[in-house]
């Protein structure tokens, strides 16, 4: 009967070590999933605020009559935002809130205007810090051809 017992008991802990094992890996793959999901959905919220912040500006640059209009409403629309040599640099935190600048922001967008003789063109650049590292989520232009006024 000894023997018994201990095949039973050691066939029991056998399965038993299986099972632990088996749990192991699952919460291991599980707990790689969710690392994913969140570093997608992160990655998803900077794309959307990029979108909606260049595509307001891109619907100011249709609204406006020269450089310096599309400059003064852009600074309207976001007050902290800081001007440049060749436009306006802007800085967000992680929920899209205005921030005034720092090379440490979480967000950085960097709007470059150019005008020609009947055209203002407006390229922009969406960076997010991510690991330490600023990389482009969402670049965009948009051009604007001013109304000839009759003189």
């Amino acid at each position: 009967m000894k023997k018994r017992k201990a095949r039973s008991s050691s066939m029991f802990l056998l399965e038993l070590l299986f099972a632990i094992l088996f749990f192991a890996i699952s919460s291991a793959i599980c707990v790689q999933i969710f690392v994913k999901a969140h570093t997608l959905s992160r990655n998803s919220d900077a794309l959307n605020d990029a979108v909606a912040v260049c595509s307001s500006i891109a619907d100011l640059t249709a609204a406006s009559s020269d450089k310096a209009d599309l400059i003064t409403k852009i600074k309207e629309a976001y007050p902290l935002s800081t001007e440049n040599e060749t436009g306006l640099v802007l800085c967000f935190d992680e929920e899209a809130a205005d921030l005034a600048y720092t090379e440490e922001a979480p967000r950085l967008l960097t709007v470059t205007i150019t005008e020609e003789a009947d055209l203002i063109q407006t390229d922009m650049t969406y960076e997010s810090q991510s690991g330490g590292a600023r990389e482009a989520v969402y670049s965009l232009t948009a051009c604007h051809h001013p109304e000839r006024r009759a003189s």
